[in-house]
C-alpha cells in the first residue's frame, strides 16, 4: 500500500512539473513574439555613462578592429556630442556605436555596416548610406534633412520624431523600420 501511494505521488509531481513547464515555455514564447516585434531602441530610454572627454580619439570614425558586424568591441564606441563633418564612414564597420547629440552632417557611409547603434537627436544633413547596412539603429529624433539612404539596407531601424525632409529612400530594403515624424 505504501508502494502505490509514492508510485502516484510521483506520477502527480511529474505531471505538475509537465504542466508547470509548458506554461513557462508558452509565456517565454509569447514573451519573445512581442520583443521581437518591437524595433530596438524604440520603447525604452537608456541611461548612458559619462562621457570620456579626456579620449583625445573619441571624435573619429573608425572601424571595428573585431572585423564583425555584433558590436564587439574593445572599448566603448563613444561619439555624443561630436563634430564629424568632413570625415568619412565609407565601408567602415561602425556597429554599437553610441552618437546622440553629434553633427554627421555631409559624411559618407556609403556601404558602411552600422548595427546596434543609438543615434538619436543627431545631425545627418546630406549624409550619405548608399549601399549601406543599417540594422537596429535608433534615429529618434534626428536632423535626416537629405540624406542618402539609396539601395540601403534598413532593419528595425527607427526614425521617430525624425525630420525626413528630402530624404531618399530609392531602392532601400526596408524591414521592420519606422519612421513617425
Amino acid at each position: 500500500m505504501q508502494l502505490r501511494q509514492k508510485s502516484e505521488l510521483q506520477g502527480n509531481w511529474f505531471q505538475q512539473a509537465r504542466v508547470t513547464g509548458k506554461l513557462a515555455l508558452g509565456s517565454l514564447l509569447l514573451v519573445n513574439a512581442f520583443t521581437a516585434s518591437v524595433p530596438a531602441a524604440s520603447a525604452q530610454e537608456y541611461r548612458l555613462p559619462p562621457i570620456d572627454r579626456k579620449d583625445p580619439n573619441r571624435c573619429v570614425l573608425q572601424s571595428s578592429s573585431m572585423g564583425q558586424a555584433n558590436a564587439a568591441r574593445d572599448k566603448m564606441y563613444d561619439l555624443r556630442e561630436c563634430d564629424l563633418k568632413g570625415q568619412s564612414g565609407e565601408g567602415k564597420d561602425m556597429s554599437g556605436v553610441i552618437g546622440s547629440e553629434a553633427d554627421f552632417s555631409g559624411v559618407s557611409f556609403k556601404e558602411a555596416q552600422i548595427s546596434k547603434a543609438y543615434a538619436r537627436n543627431s545631425k545627418f544633413v546630406g549624409s550619405d548610406f548608399t549601399n549601406a547596412v543599417v540594422d537596429r539603429v535608433s534615429f529618434d529624433g534626428s536632423d535626416m534633412t537629405g540624406a542618402l539612404f539609396v539601395n540601403t539596407v534598413l532593419s528595425g531601424t527607427t526614425f521617430s520624431e525624425a525630420n525626413l525632409k528630402n530624404t531618399d529612400f530609392s531602392d532601400a530594403v526596408r524591414r521592420h523600420s519606422h519612421s513617425h515624424s
